[in-house]
């Protein structure tokens, strides 16, 4: 009897212990405050414009993948309105962000818009920060007379706030 005691106490110990260091390795779901820098390759030379206090959102689903959620962003001064952007099937490796997907069609809306391709993605979780690069392109008909072209690198680097 004492032997079985021990066995289940030795199992139940080692289960805990295998636990929380699983914990350890799960990246930090929440919202993150930072700064974003956006490079606009359109012109020559290119240009930068930053903002402070930009807010990412990194959430996890049921089947395990990750969703980045930009709230209110804005990817040029004038803008003339921010917009939620979505980026779907993330996933993380040893703290790697990255994309189950290529190219990455990212959501606005709650709809798909594959016409604002995004090639390029990558990106750090730590325990409490965040880092995220992506490239956007588009070449898209705004109207009769307008086409709108977007060739930017987007940067940013925050902190967990909740």
């Amino acid at each position: 009897m004492k032997k079985l005691l021990i066995l289940l106490l030795a199992t139940t110990v080692f289960a805990a212990c295998d636990k929380g260091d699983d914990a350890k390795t799960q990246p930090r779901t929440g919202e993150y405050a930072g700064a974003l820098t956006v490079t606009d390759n359109t012109q020559s030379p290119a240009t930068d414009s930053s903002w402070s206090n930009v807010h990412y959102v990194l959430t996890q689903g049921e089947d395990g993948l990750y969703t980045l959620t930009m709230p209110d962003i804005r990817f040029a001064e004038d803008m003339p309105m921010g917009l939620t952007i979505v980026i779907p099937k993330l996933k993380v490796e040893n703290g790697a962000l990255s994309s189950t997907v290529s190219p990455i069609i990212p959501q606005m809306g709650g709809k798909d818009h594959p016409e604002f391709g995004i090639p390029q993605f990558s990106g750090q979780v730590g325990d409490s920060t965040l880092e995220v690069t992506f490239t956007c392109v588009a070449n898209v008909q705004m109207g009769p007379n307008k086409t709108l072209v977007l060739n930017h690198v987007a940067a940013f680097s925050g902190n967990i706030v909740k």
